[in-house]
């Protein structure tokens, strides 16, 4: 929904509404939400349409002008993330999240365990995942 990108930019980001985000998605159901879209986009390089029946269900991800650039996600490039998406697709129908870089602003982008720790306990966010640990504020 939209209130995922207007909390992210107030207790993450700290920037302007204007700014879209992207979206991670299972590999395997790239073709189900995004019109056009390549069997493979794992590096956010390209915007492809929303379809029009899934803009309202992922409003979280899609931008104004109905796109979204896009993470495909596969089970061999990235088998943790892939088992995240898996999961949340379980239960909540949808194996799509919203993609965004991990840094505060006018900080540069994490890179180290340490610094996703600072970032963490620095912003609003309640919960981060990082490899294979799960760490609640």
């Amino acid at each position: 929904s939209n209130e995922i990108q207007s909390l992210v930019n107030k207790k993450v980001k700290f920037r302007d509404a204007f700014r879209p985000f992207g979206a991670s998605v299972l590999e395997e159901d790239v073709h189900t939400y995004f019109l056009g879209a390549a069997n493979r986009s794992p590096y956010m390089t390209v915007t492809y349409n929303v379809k029009t029946e899934y803009q309202e269900k992922l409003k979280g991800v899609t931008h104004v002008d109905g796109t979204c650039r896009i993470q495909s996600v596969s089970k061999s490039q990235s088998p943790l993330f892939h088992q995240v998406l898996y999961l949340l697709k379980q239960k909540t129908g949808y194996g799509v999240c919203l993609n965004t870089s991990f840094n505060l602003n006018n900080e540069p982008i994490v890179s180290t365990p340490q610094q996703a720790l600072s970032s963490f306990f620095g912003c609003g966010l309640d919960v981060l995942l990082m490899g294979n640990y799960l760490i609640k504020k």
